[in-house]
């Protein structure tokens, strides 16, 4: 089958440019994690600001980079195989291969963005009850 610049697709190609997707959701996924982690145990505040804020605001970008990283999962899985439609047999036995490591990506997008709307919320109480005392 030939793509839209005449070339040759490969299912390597279509693995390795999978790869480079879920690496990226990988990535945001980190990024997610890491926004709380360093509200809580970094340096960098704006003067007159209490790290309770700091904390809740985390919360926002937690959830930021949660929805993004499953918009890349629904991308990156719609490039393999769109539900409705007859598959490549290039495409689908990637999208195979990579089935589980999506689910375990949306679960931990899943999880992360409740995690990121409650700090985002809460944050400054989830401070005060719980790191404070």
């Amino acid at each position: 089958m030939f793509n839209v610049m005449g070339e040759v697709d490969t299912p390597a190609r279509y693995r390795s440019t999978t790869w480079v997707c879920f690496f990226m959701v990988l990535l945001l996924i980190a990024a997610a994690v890491a926004a709380p982690l360093y509200s809580i145990f970094g340096e960098w505040m704006a003067e007159g600001e209490s790290r309770g804020i700091w904390i809740q605001r985390s919360g926002a970008v937690t959830t930021l980079f949660s929805f993004i990283a499953g918009g890349m999962i629904v991308f990156t899985s719609g490039r393999l195989h769109t539900p409705g439609f007859f598959g490549d047999s290039n495409r689908v036995p990637i999208l195979m291969e990579f089935r589980w490591r999506f689910h375990l990506a949306e679960t931990a997008i899943f999880m992360l963005s409740i995690l990121g709307t409650v700090t985002w919320g809460y944050g400054d109480l989830i401070y005060r009850w719980v790191l404070v005392l």
